[in-house]
């Protein structure tokens, strides 16, 4: 359980999320993983750029999420900063479940 006031780690991109993609493409719902392909300009850590909402996660089939929850408390380019345990929703429908090893952002 995260609780405000408290660290949890920031995202990257490259950070790796897992879920669910149904995209219609499919004949049925397929698990797998994916990646942060895109993330807020002008910050960065361990050599990318942080990830917040309506970043884009890319499944390995190709089909994409965006990130729709991040931190109530830090923003970047007014938005706020995703979270490990973030949640992306589309045709790829997930939480991220890995992030930096160096920078950290409160919830």
């Amino acid at each position: 359980m995260l609780f405000a006031g408290t660290l949890n780690t920031a995202l990257v991109m490259i950070s790796i999320g897992t879920g669910t993609c149904t995209d219609s493409s499919h004949e049925d719902p397929i698990p797998m993983s994916g990646i942060i392909i895109t993330g807020m300009s002008g910050m960065s850590a361990d050599s990318g750029a942080i990830a917040g909402m309506l970043s884009i996660v890319l499944g390995n089939c190709g089909h994409v999420g965006i990130i729709v929850t991040g931190s109530s408390s830090v923003t970047g380019g007014g938005l706020a900063r995703a979270l490990i345990g973030a949640q992306f929703t589309g045709a790829f429908t997930g939480i991220i479940v890995t992030g930096a090893t160096t920078q950290f952002t409160a919830i």
